[in-house]
């Protein structure tokens, strides 16, 4: 049956599957991916800059990017890094839009990434809302905790029993 189905699906014959048949996959897929067809100019740039066609770049980006490209420190730079970390030692004097530029396609996948994480976070725990809001605060915080020095302070132990 799956031989059957597979290939019935390939030839988008869906008479085992009248509700596929109405789908247009295409179009679906189509609209799923439209917003990065829109920003995909601006990810080719902040992903692979040393390459980027400079001249098919908006104009305010041009000299920054032939600068950019000129740059073999820059340049070693690029390659030695991620890519968060490269931006973030650009000049912000010499490059005063491809900085920002990268900033806010970069900040897109940091952001995405930590709501991700947070709902995974929410899935496993079966908790109380309260507890549930507690775990959440502790796992999206950028504190630290120094658990040797509050052990060593030992002003909370308590022996059991």
């Amino acid at each position: 049956k799956l031989t059957l189905f597979s290939k019935q699906m390939i030839s988008h014959s869906f008479a085992y599957f009248p509700t596929l048949g109405t789908l247009d996959m295409s179009h679906a897929q189509a609209l799923r991916f439209s917003d990065f067809d829109q920003i995909e100019r601006s990810l080719t740039l902040v992903s692979c800059p040393l390459t980027f066609n400079y001249e098919t770049a908006a104009q305010e980006l041009q000299l920054e990017l032939v600068d950019l490209q000129c740059d073999a420190t820059l340049s070693e730079k690029f390659h030695s890094v991620q890519l968060d970390e490269f931006y973030a030692v650009l000049n912000e004097a010499k490059f005063p839009c491809i900085r920002p530029a990268a900033q806010k396609i970069l900040v897109l996948f940091s952001s995405t990434y930590a709501g991700e994480q947070t709902f995974s976070l929410m899935n496993v725990n079966q908790l109380s809302d309260n507890h549930l809001s507690c775990v959440l605060r502790i796992a999206t915080t950028q504190l630290s905790t120094d658990f040797d020095a509050l052990a060593k302070r030992g002003d909370q132990l308590h022996s059991s029993h």
